[in-house]
């Protein structure tokens, strides 16, 4: 039987035209040098079914059949069931990762190469990312000459990789994932009837995980790879880690498995799946079943006054007494205490959004993960920090619900009618932070009680001399009229800002080709202004080494991992070309000092700076300009257009 690059290859053989390398290639999108290794495994096969191809130095390849009823009986045979074959690199990477997570046994190159039509030498290539992937779960790959290859590591990580492997490229296992999605499907459906029996609750992204746990646990058993948990932590698991209903839905789930897979799961893979059913549960936002207790350990709530008094030495935000953010964190950490503990890792979909629009709460709960590192001796993936900042966002938003609700006067020139859906607009823009919202046109301004109101919006001149703030908008809120409003609804204006901001404090033009030497640079020009305290550079870049500071693109906030200055204050460098920090491209540089010293503001700060970080047209538009007054405009919203 022939395979589906075998009979595309023939079909661009001829019996009458002699074919090139070069011509066959691009028929079939392969280099000539691939061209010609299927040449000759085709011939192989044609050889023992009636016919040829023969070769010409400088004609090429020609078609010939000397039983042309063996040659149709291959022909007309069966076609072998479509298998995936990947076509460029990135596929080939990734087919590779599956290839050898699904495999126990050695595997050669020259089969790898022979299957997917590539050189070696491709092949090879394509390993070092591979092994960079694996990296990623503390595995590698062990090469064994006359032997090949295959993947090395803790059982345990080689299930975590498997797991979010085939969450994303299923479909680049051979059969193409047709077995994968089948036996998901059926998992699926004995999850669900775990989760209505025993009462669970799983955010999505983590029931599909756990169900692709559950594959890679049955994978493993039926290739005889056992999960060796070591007695005293299987005692543990046992003894405190588990729940009885974590325990009870893992025993029910284990004996549903064996029945529908006809597999035998020893006590320990029970133990493993009970693990990952109690570190994917949700026990937070969903209220626990009528008779079970979600009980947070003495020694969880230890960590979580660490957590925020780790935010409060380099933040200098006191969160301690926020009794609702401690019993939050509380109840987050007891599965992820779990997970943390024995390396169970989840996946974040919304990382990338979480990190660029709640770039504050990011910070805070990167901060608040530096002390489970110490604590659980590893690394508290970004995805994890993510789930964090969903807490800490949350918290943000209630303190912001405690700002005082401002009275506002709309004027507009066009009549009631249009002052009447500016009103409108401003009522479902701004809700939370407006009170009263009053209207008036231009000319009946005298004989309006400008007491009454905080702030005049208006979309036309007013020649008069007030009593209140007077903001100039557009007609029809865009954008950029919205974020000012917003700005000035929660605060944020130039005399509040200047607290913190110093013209001599504003560098438009530095250099430097490493973050490290971008620092250093910053760091004297500021000495020359401000004395630094002894040991200022080398806490920033400590800071540094403990969580990145450029989850926004083109911006970083470095600051010291400790409270180290008597004055708080922001220093702003822009390098005249970017540089790579550790994800992004940043050119501009916050870097940002606090004082030990109580400040009720510091939030408002805070805000007020990730707000602008996340907003590229103003960072665009600082470095385009570079000047500091234009800044201070950006920073309170203005518009980005010019000076």
């Amino acid at each position: 039987m022939l395979e589906p690059k075998e009979r595309a290859l023939l079909l661009a053989l001829s019996e009458t035209e002699y074919c090139t390398s070069e011509t066959l290639a691009k028929a079939m999108g392969v280099s000539s040098r691939t061209a010609r290794t299927m040449v000759s495994r085709l011939k192989d096969k044609l050889n023992k079914n009636g016919a040829d191809i023969l070769s010409r130095t400088h004609h090429g390849y020609l078609l010939q059949v000397s039983d042309r009823q063996k040659f149709n009986a291959l022909c007309e045979g069966r076609v072998h069931p479509k298998r995936f074959i990947p076509s460029n690199g990135e596929e080939r990477v990734y087919y590779l990762l599956v290839l050898l997570l699904c495999q126990v046994e050695y595997i050669k190159l020259d089969d790898i190469s022979a299957e997917l039509y590539v050189s070696k030498y491709t092949i090879t290539g394509d390993l070092r990312r591979v092994e960079a992937m694996l990296a990623e779960y503390s595995l590698s790959i062990q090469r064994r000459p006359n032997y090949g290859i295959r993947i090395t590591g803790r059982e345990v990580d080689i299930r975590n990789c498997m797991a979010h492997t085939l969450t994303n490229y299923s479909s680049m296992m051979p059969d193409g994932g047709a077995g994968y999605r089948q036996m998901a499907q059926t998992i699926s459906q004995l999850l669900l009837e775990v989760v209505q029996k025993f009462d669970l609750h799983f955010p999505e992204i983590n029931f599909r995980n756990l169900v692709n746990m559950i594959f890679a646990i049955i994978h493993r058993v039926l290739q005889r790879r056992l999960i060796p948990l070591p007695q005293a932590e299987t005692s543990r698991a046992l003894s405190q880690d588990l729940n009885p209903q974590a325990r009870q839905a893992a025993e029910w789930l284990a004996d549903a498995l064996e029945r529908e897979f006809n597999i035998e799961l020893p006590a320990q893979e029970t133990d493993f799946l009970a693990l990952n059913i109690a570190g994917k549960r949700n026990y937070g936002s969903i209220e626990p079943a009528e008779d079970e207790n979600v009980e947070i350990a003495p020694e969880l709530m230890n960590l979580v006054d660490s957590m925020l008094e780790s935010i409060y030495e380099s933040f200098k935000l006191d969160y301690r007494r926020n009794f609702l953010l401690r019993m939050n964190l509380g109840q987050h950490m007891v599965a992820l205490d779990i997970r943390l503990r024995y390396g169970m890792p989840v996946e974040n979909p919304l990382l990338g959004e979480v990190q660029l629009q709640y770039s504050l709460a990011y910070a805070l709960a990167e901060q608040a993960a530096i002390p489970l590192r110490h604590y659980y001796q590893t690394v508290v993936s970004e995805d994890e920090i993510g789930y964090l900042a969903y807490i800490f966002q949350l918290t943000l938003e209630q303190e912001k619900d405690g700002f005082k609700k401002k009275n506002v006067l709309i004027v507009c020139a066009a009549g009631i009618a249009s002052s009447k859906l500016i009103a409108y607009r401003f009522e479902e823009e701004f809700a939370k932070y407006i009170d009263r919202v009053y209207m008036c046109d231009v000319y009946r301004l005298d004989q309006f009680d400008l007491s009454k109101v905080d702030y005049i919006f208006t979309s036309v001149p007013i020649h008069k001399k007030v009593t209140v703030p007077v903001i100039r908008v557009e007609d029809f809120l865009n954008s950029s009229s919205v974020r000012i409003v917003r700005n000035i609804l929660e605060g944020c204006s130039t005399s509040f800002l200047s607290a913190y901001y110093r013209e001599d404090l504003f560098f438009p033009h530095i250099t430097g080709k490493t973050k490290e030497e971008a620092v250093f640079n910053l760091c004297n020009l500021i000495n020359e202004v401000l004395p630094l305290p002894q040991g200022f550079y080398s806490a920033v870049l400590k800071r540094e080494e403990l969580a990145r500071t450029d989850f926004c693109p083109m911006v970083a906030f470095p600051h010291a991992y400790k409270v180290l200055s008597d004055e708080t204050f922001v220093a702003v460098g822009i390098l005249d070309e970017p540089i790579h920090w550790v994800k992004n491209d940043v050119q501009v540089l916050l870097l940002i000092s606090i004082a030990d010293k109580e400040n009720p503001e510091l939030q408002k700060f805070y805000l007020s700076i990730t707000s602008f970080m996340q907003d590229t047209e103003r960072v665009k538009s600082l470095i385009r300009y570079r000047d500091f007054a234009w800044f201070m405009r950006l920073l309170c919203g203005g518009s980005n257009t010019e000076p």
